[in-house]
């Protein structure tokens, strides 16, 4: 069994880089899965109520909760996966309980660095990498970030509704966004501390995703496959039901290729993998296009917790 963890703050490329790698792992001859953390049923994120939803981040037994809790979580999965041929990817799981619970909490930076020198004990004597994102400038990562997620995106992540400002100062976006290098940076400290196979692989826009890529490939000895979109073209337009209501989803193209557009993203793109299927760039979801008479159907499938899944519509 190997098992790769990719951290990363929101916007750093998670998602992207774990689908990569898990498509590099299957042309490579391996048995892979790929956990997105919004897959449906994750054994960390979802099951059984959720993480973190056993006590109050407000209070120490509560927070004792959630964490016993989540260890339980990570020990299960490990013990049901162990013995597995293999490679498991997971995304948005690790880091991530710094900015979504533990900056909720009355947790201080040492005791969350405890927290995470305790966590890493979990992988000791399982194949493990840990690939970690590091955003040289988070500001400008959540920017690049706001113009292809939307307008409500943006504003549930300036949202200044955190208990991490009961805290620290609140001045307005600015402060936003120093939470979010505070972030990264208490990140980068348990990563460095960790004692785990690792890379930390720096982005921005002065840095080239497919070198990064590359160096990723290399570190987990994969042969680097091309990941080239086909040209083929897609009808666009409105999803619609049977009934002929509108699903909420749009499928649109501009000059980067196609693009689902929902309300809470605005910009999905999607790549071709033949002349009837368009896959996701950083969700695990396929749309399957059909044409009957003048009428085109799409199935969308995957492993995405959303509503859409397993549906069938028409443009």
């Amino acid at each position: 069994m190997k098992l790769i963890l990719v951290a990363g703050m929101s916007g750093s490329g998670k998602s992207t880089t774990s689908k990569l790698i898990y498509n590099h792992y299957i042309k490579n001859g391996y048995d892979a899965v790929w956990l997105h953390e919004e897959s449906q049923n994750h054994p960390i994120r979802w099951a059984n109520g959720g993480e973190f939803n056993n006590g109050s981040y407000e209070s120490e037994e509560g927070m004792l909760k959630n964490i016993q809790d989540y260890f339980l979580r990570w020990e299960t999965f490990l013990n049901n996966i162990k013995e597995e041929h293999k490679t498991y990817i997971l995304e948005g799981c690790i880091f991530q309980p710094i900015i979504r619970y533990f900056f909720e909490s009355y947790y201080s930076d040492e005791q969350i660095l405890s927290f995470y020198q305790q966590f890493f004990k979990l992988f000791f004597e399982l194949n493990t990498t840990l690939v970690f994102l590091y955003p040289e400038n988070p500001e400008s990562t959540l920017k690049n970030a706001f113009s292809m997620r939307g307008e409500r995106w943006k504003n549930i992540i300036l949202s200044p509704d955190h208990l991490y400002f009961h805290k620290h100062h609140y001045e307005g976006d600015q402060s936003i966004y120093h939470m979010w290098t505070h972030y990264r940076d208490l990140s980068n400290k348990a990563f460095q501390a960790s004692t785990l196979d690792k890379m930390m692989i720096k982005v921005s826009d002065n840095i080239s995703w497919r070198i990064n890529m590359e160096i990723i490939y290399k570190h987990l000895n994969l042969i680097h496959h091309e990941n080239k979109s086909l040209k083929f073209t897609f009808p666009t337009g409105i999803l619609v039901t049977e009934e002929g209501l509108e699903s909420g989803l749009s499928l649109n193209k501009d000059e980067k290729g196609y693009y689902i557009s929902v309300h809470w993203w605005e910009k999905m793109y999607l790549y071709s993998t033949s002349e009837n299927t368009l896959e996701a760039f950083s969700f695990p979801i396929t749309l399957t296009f059909e044409k009957k008479y003048d009428l085109w159907s799409i199935h969308i499938t995957g492993d995405y917790d959303w509503s859409h899944d397993q549906k069938i519509y028409h443009i």
